[in-house]
């Protein structure tokens, strides 16, 4: 018996990853994060969804990424 790719596998995996995060960022930001990168959303879409500019989306992203990084670091730190 060959098995086959699950095509979810990468969505559930990012989820979980994700869901790690769900302490440090806010409801915006993990909406954001959530779209642009586990639905695929691209940033104008969720401007238009979320009624706010392009900009706005943007400066979420780069906020929620920052704290993410940094949170990565700091458990990456621990372990040494």
């Amino acid at each position: 018996m060959i098995g086959q790719e699950d095509l979810n596998f990468q969505q559930v995996e990012c989820k979980t990853f994700f869901q790690q995060f769900e302490t440090i960022l806010s409801s915006h930001e993990k909406e954001v994060i959530y779209k642009l990168f586990l639905e695929e959303w691209p940033q104008s879409r969720i401007a238009s969804y979320l009624n706010v500019s392009q900009m706005q989306i943007s400066r979420l992203r780069k906020h929620a990424l920052n704290k993410i990084k940094r949170m990565l670091e700091k458990e990456q730190l621990s372990y040494i």
